[in-house]
């Protein structure tokens, strides 16, 4: 219940923030404590610092690394440290939460830090009714402050990751850029970034390098899951998201739909195909529309759907492949 036994009291809350922030941002839908990059870590702490969140400035945060706190959190055994890669060297090493309940308690530290710092204001609302004004501080804005501490650390996690998009990939930042475009929209939803995902993805160049990056088979797989997810997250909150699009010079507006953003994918796809759209490879792209046409197919859009299957048997017959392939 406490960093102190590794860390002086003055750096106990740091090391909390960090902690409650890592096991926060990090955890994915499908994977509650997956393994995260020591340069993810880096950029999250560096971002943190950078916004003073929850940290005092007189303390003296600038001498701490990344590489401090988790070597912190690893003793006292809240982390786990992968160092297979490269012969154990720092920058290659890989952390995760160690287990389900230390991953709970990221969570209750994340609620805790928050309510710390935010002032209360609606108390002053509720202060002729105590015993009500004790629930609502207690149970409602607690449980509301742990998605606020989601919603912002997930933002300076994309906006950093952002910067990246632009820049071109080589040996240095092969790692990061390969998380960047693997990661992105889900931090962008968990921020609450809607409409600026939605941008996103169906942007023409962004797909095309995620796609470049990733390779086509996993990088489709996860555009279609990034954008059901996005899907979920407008429904439920019964959203419009709306994006600007550039056809034959006359700029238009679309709103969001799974089907159409799985529409707009194909036609990338259509365009790789035919070499209108430059990528380090275009082999598998048959697969690829498949898999679209699958993905309509969920959301009964059979129309759209038959149009990719028939252009992906068209890439199989202009590739050589039998009838039966």
């Amino acid at each position: 219940r406490t960093f102190e036994m590794v860390m002086s009291k003055q750096f106990n809350t740091i090391a909390s923030l960090f902690f409650a922030a890592f096991a926060v941002v990090f955890t994915q839908e499908d994977e509650l404590r997956p393994w995260v990059l020591k340069e993810s870590a880096n950029i999250l702490w560096e971002q943190l610092k950078a916004t003073n969140f929850g940290i005092d400035s007189d303390q003296g945060v600038g001498c701490i690394s990344s590489n401090d706190l988790l070597e912190g959190l690893r003793k006292i055994g809240v982390v786990d440290v992968d160092m297979s890669a490269n012969f154990g060297n720092i920058e290659d090493r890989m952390y995760r939460v160690n287990h389900d309940l230390m991953w709970q308690y990221g969570r209750q530290c994340a609620s805790l830090l928050n309510q710390h710092n935010r002032v209360l204001n609606d108390s002053k609302i509720y202060s002729w009714l105590p015993s009500l004004q004790f629930l609502w501080l207690n149970y409602i804005q607690v449980k509301d402050q742990k998605d606020t501490t989601k919603v912002e650390w997930n933002a300076l996690l994309a906006d950093q990751y952002q910067t990246y998009i632009d820049e071109p990939i080589n040996d240095e930042n092969n790692r990061i850029m390969n998380i960047v475009f693997s990661m992105l929209p889900s931090h962008m939803m968990n921020a609450l970034q809607l409409d600026e995902v939605f941008s996103f993805l169906v942007n023409e160049g962004f797909v095309k390098k995620r796609l470049s990056k990733l390779g086509l088979e996993d990088g489709i797989i996860r555009h279609i899951a990034d954008i059901e997810k996005l899907h979920k997250i407008v429904s439920t909150k019964n959203e419009m998201l709306t994006v600007q699009c550039n056809n034959s010079s006359d700029f238009s507006i679309s709103k969001f739909s799974a089907i159409y953003c799985f529409n707009c994918i194909a036609e990338i796809l259509w365009k790789i195909y035919n070499g209108e759209v430059p990528t380090n490879s275009c082999e598998n792209v048959h697969q690829a529309m498949i898999q679209i046409g699958r993905a309509l197919q969920k959301y009964s859009s059979w129309i759209d759907a038959t149009g990719c299957f028939i252009k992906a048997l068209e890439m199989c017959h202009t590739a050589g492949f039998e009838d039966d392939h």
